[in-house]
């Protein structure tokens, strides 16, 4: 039927999809390098997002806008792999990002903020972007909330090119985990898995 599998040519299915194959192949082959693992995973969440809850479904300048977005965040997965071999081995906060690390790193800031708001609200953003404001000036607070502040250089590197930032703890968890809890379930709920154990619940 050329509906159904037309249905597989949607940009939101194929990035589905490729997100898939990608975690399918980290767990396969044991690819686990934090600096390409937690971004790309990122990536394909922001990707997803941005198609999922588009600006508008109809306003063809606000879909030209999410289309740009999606492209650009792709061109980030690509750089990342690109690079593989120098983001992996440098040293962060030693050795010098490259001039195209620090318009990565925008994309990637920018789109997860907007992401955030498609998909959290208003509230979960406001509080982020409080967070990035004291980021920045945090050293022209008095008392305990002082801090001797960060660059742009510096908050991009830390927060794009470094796990301790964006691709902490809570996305490790989510591209080494959660993903595959959600995956298997849905191949459970689609194959008859949940009736199973429904008709198993009501034999015991």
């Amino acid at each position: 039927d050329k509906r159904a599998w037309s249905s597989y040519l949607k940009p939101v299915t194929i990035v589905a999809i490729s997100w898939t194959l990608f975690q399918l192949y980290v767990v396969i082959y044991g690819f686990t390098d934090p600096m390409i693992l937690y971004p790309v995973h990122t990536c394909f969440g922001i990707a997803l997002g941005i198609l999922t809850k588009p600006l508008s479904q109809d306003n063809m300048f606000l879909k030209t806008i999410d289309t740009i977005a999606v492209i650009l965040i792709g061109g980030v997965v690509f750089y990342m792999f690109y690079n593989f071999e120098r983001i992996t081995t440098r040293v962060a906060f030693v050795e010098s990002l490259e001039p195209l690390d620090f318009v990565a790193g925008i994309v990637v800031i920018a789109l997860l903020i907007e992401v955030s708001r498609r998909t959290l609200g208003y509230a979960m953003t406001i509080i982020g972007l409080i967070s990035v404001g004291y980021a920045f000036w945090g050293s022209q607070l008095p008392g305990l909330l002082w801090h001797r502040g960060i660059s742009l250089e510096g908050f991009i590197e830390l927060e794009a090119f470094t796990p301790n930032g964006m691709y902490g703890l809570p996305v490790g968890v989510s591209a080494g985990l959660v993903f595959y809890f959600i995956l298997f379930g849905k191949f459970l709920a689609y194959g008859g898995g949940g009736a199973l154990f429904n008709d198993l619940g009501i034999l015991a």
